[in-house]
């Protein structure tokens, strides 16, 4: 079960998640949804391990950066694929109803859950999804936070800080408009 369009948490929801809220809701300021140019690397460092970057596009829900934390429990690398990759296919719907629930409704989606659908451990964690627009408008990327009992809140170690750093890094340089580039009018000539 997930909750959806409201701009506050329960405050039985994990800090972890709470504080990740209310940096986008910052943000946010006035727009209904800030843009993904709004937050720096920097600002997302705490959360990076844990943090999914989804594009929402005609192709669908693609996973720009797939967290290390959930990558690692999951048991594979999903940056790039789609959620319907996802396995099971079960797992794959599931989730990919409720990030199409934030793209239909424009608003943070979140919820707390039990098993996860891989691995033998029963467990309980808990998952925030929030929307981003370039225009203000229409969703085209999800944040997607996801807290799990036990997981610890930011990176492991100053190496591992650097490898989520370069990994998200290197998903903005993708994800960056493409600038023309300038040729010096002396070397245009025919």
């Amino acid at each position: 079960m997930f909750i959806v369009g409201t701009m506050s948490l329960p405050t039985t929801f994990p800090d972890y998640l709470r504080t990740l809220f209310a940096l986008w809701n910052t943000k946010r300021g006035l727009k209904v949804m800030p843009s993904r140019r709004d937050f720096a690397t920097v600002d997302l460092q705490p959360w990076l391990n844990e943090l999914h970057l989804v594009a929402v596009g005609p192709e669908g829900l693609r996973f720009v950066v797939f967290a290390s934390g959930p990558a690692a429990r999951y048991g594979a690398e999903m940056t790039g694929r789609t959620v319907g990759d996802l396995q099971p296919a079960a797992m794959a719907d599931e989730v990919e109803r409720a990030y199409l629930t934030a793209v239909e409704t424009r608003s943070p989606v979140f919820g707390t859950h039990a098993n996860r659908g891989f691995g033998t451990e029963s467990q309980t964690w808990s998952r925030l999804i929030l929307p981003l627009s370039d225009d203000g408008v229409t969703v085209d990327r999800l944040f997607v936070a996801v807290w799990e009992p036990g997981t610890g809140f930011g990176p492991r170690s100053r190496a591992h800080q650097a490898l989520l750093t370069s990994k998200w890094a290197l998903a903005e340089a993708f994800e960056a408009p493409a600038t023309p580039i300038q040729i010096h009018p002396a070397l245009a000539a025919d």
